[in-house]
């Protein structure tokens, strides 16, 4: 799949003619940017800004018992808003799912920008599809994790399964190791023999 960017619009584009309850968000994703999972914006004046930030890097503790904390990691000082100014044509996605709602929404927009400025504002694709088997689903797995979770907090796992678990995987891992000696072993007869 890949990462992306994070577009939020506050410029007016279109709504399908029959929005069948969807309601325009302001978020959306592009993968016609960086891919850098950065943030963007198109203000009401139609021009395309991009979030810039600053950071510095903190070495990790060396002598630390989290190896976590042993690593470095990047500390944001600031940000601030850059304009863009280039001419291209990049593709918003947005994809909606409600509980409250009969349909899930899967929309495309193509804005042409023009010296970073919206030139032309077009929705190139609008799906509405029924979501009840989408809830039906969740729910479902939803009850399956609830399930798995008691399992795991059950006596018969902590004083049964757990135990009987380890011993199936410590039987069976001295059996590849096992079979792995034997192979090479065998190999490396045949080699001598030839």
């Amino acid at each position: 799949m890949g990462m992306y960017d994070t577009i939020v619009c506050k410029y007016p584009i279109p709504l399908p003619t029959d929005p069948m309850g969807y309601v325009n968000s302001e978020s959306f994703q592009t993968k016609d940017l960086e891919n850098s999972l950065s943030h963007y914006e198109i203000r009401e004046d139609g021009t395309l800004w991009e979030q810039k930030h600053e950071t510095k890097w903190i070495d990790g503790d060396p002598n630390s018992k989290n190896w976590l904390d042993r690593l470095g990691r990047s500390e944001s000082i600031g940000s601030w808003w850059d304009q863009l100014s280039f001419t291209n044509t990049i593709r918003l996605f947005d994809y909606q799912h409600h509980d409250d709602v009969d349909y899930d929404y899967l929309i495309e927009y193509k804005i042409v920008f023009v010296k970073g400025i919206v030139s032309e504002v077009t929705m190139s694709h609008f799906e509405s599809r029924p979501n009840t088997e989408r809830k039906r689903n969740d729910r479902e797995f939803i009850q399956r994790m609830k399930q798995d979770k008691d399992f795991v907090q059950s006596k018969r796992y902590r004083y049964f399964y757990k135990h009987y678990k380890r011993t199936i995987r410590f039987i069976f891992n001295g059996l590849i190791k096992l079979f792995n000696w034997l192979t090479i072993t065998v190999i490396k007869f045949e080699r001598w023999l030839t």
